[in-house]
C-alpha cells in the first residue's frame, strides 16, 4: 500500500510517476484528494476528482479510485462513473477480437531465469503501466496486428521484463527459499 508519507519521503513531484493503475493507497490519499477539490463522484465504491484531467472522443476523464477488498486502488483516468480506464477497455476487446485465451502458459527465459507465465499475467501488468507506457504498448500492438504479426509473441516478448535478474533471484531465494517459482540453469550449461 501506498501512502502519503511514502509519496513525500519519495521525492517525486508528479503523483501519477509515484502510483500506477493497480496500485492499493491508503485512506490518506483519498483524503487528500476528496479534501483538494469537491469530487465529482464520492460513494462507498468509487471516487472520482472533481477536475477534469483530460478529455478523450470528446469526454471528460476523472482521477479515479476504488474501493475494494485490499483498500482503496487507483485505477487511472476513467470516464465518469466508470472503473476501467480506457486503455483496459481498449485491451480488453482486443484481446477478445484477436481470440486470445489468457489462461494459456507459456514460457520465459531471460540470462538463464525461467518462469511460466499466463497471457492474462503479462495484460495485467500491462495494466499497470503509466499512461505513456500503455500508448506506447497500444500503438506496437496495432502496427503488429496491421502487418497480421502474431500479437501473442509480443506478449510473450514483453514477459521477459518481469522477469528478475539472477541476483534478484539469490535474494529472493534467501528470504523465500526456493518456492519463488523460477528455474535457473546453471551458468556452465547456459555457456
Amino acid at each position: 500500500m501506498k501512502t502519503m508519507k511514502d509519496w513525500k519521503k519519495s521525492g517525486i513531484d508528479n503523483f501519477e510517476d509515484f502510483v500506477l493503475p493497480g496500485d492499493v493507497v491508503g485512506e490518506d490519499f483519498i483524503e487528500y484528494f476528496r479534501n483538494l477539490t469537491t469530487p465529482k463522484i464520492d460513494n462507498t465504491y468509487i471516487m472520482q476528482m472533481g477536475e477534469p484531467q483530460n478529455v478523450i472522443d470528446k469526454k471528460y476523464v476523472y482521477m479515479t479510485f476504488t474501493k475494494e477488498c485490499k483498500g482503496w486502488v487507483y485505477r487511472g483516468n476513467c470516464y465518469k462513473g466508470e472503473k476501467q480506464t480506457l486503455f483496459e477497455k481498449w485491451l480488453n476487446t482486443f484481446i477478445e477480437e484477436k481470440d486470445i485465451d489468457i489462461l494459456e502458459e507459456f514460457k520465459s527465459t531471460k540470462d538463464g531465469i525461467s518462469k511460466i507465465f499466463t497471457y492474462e499475467e503479462v495484460l495485467n501488468n500491462f495494466k499497470m503501466t503509466s499512461e505513456r507506457e500503455q500508448q506506447e504498448i497500444k500503438e506496437k500492438m496495432i502496427k503488429i496486428d496491421f502487418y497480421n504479426a502474431d500479437v501473442k509473441e509480443f506478449i510473450r516478448h514483453m514477459s521477459r521484463a518481469l522477469l528478475p535478474s539472477r541476483e534478484e533471484v539469490k535474494k529472493l531465494e534467501e528470504i523465500y527459499g526456493k518456492s519463488i517459482n523460477l528455474e535457473i540453469e546453471d551458468e556452465e550449461e547456459s555457456i
